[in-house]
């Protein structure tokens, strides 16, 4: 009888483990791309130029926490954290690369603010709050 219960308990473990969803839905979905701003723009108060790494991470935004990252380059790959945030989601048509969006120049004197960006075959855009 023990062997019974033991068999019959292997194959319902095996069953659930199966049944168990897997595939791009199951994982937790973290984006990354390498960006350069060969002029000086200004995100949340922070000047930024040359190379940097902006990695978007769905957990942490899940958690209400901080999900954004902006990191220096170091060869392609995140390097020093320059600034992270919580983003908004905008629903926007899917792009083919990487796209920052900005708020037009009021004055002579001001710089380009980065107003979101979207990643590579993506239908949402990552808004500064």
């Amino acid at each position: 009888m023990k062997r019974i219960a033991t068999f019959s308990f292997a194959v319902a473990l095996m069953i659930s483990f199966s049944l168990m969803p897997v595939g791009a839905a199951n994982r937790i979905k973290r984006d990354q791309a390498a960006v350069s701003f060969p002029e000086t723009v200004k995100l949340l108060g922070v000047l930024l130029r040359g190379d940097y790494v902006i990695v978007h991470d769905e957990e942490m935004m899940a958690l209400g926490e901080a999900c954004t990252y902006v990191y220096t380059s170091d060869s392609g790959q995140p390097g020093k954290l320059v600034i992270s945030f919580h983003c908004e989601h905008q629903e926007r048509e899917k792009v083919n690369k990487f796209t920052v969006r900005y708020i037009p120049r009021r004055g002579a004197f001001d710089l380009p603010e980065v107003k979101e960006f979207q990643f590579a075959g993506d239908a949402t855009a990552h808004r500064v709050p």
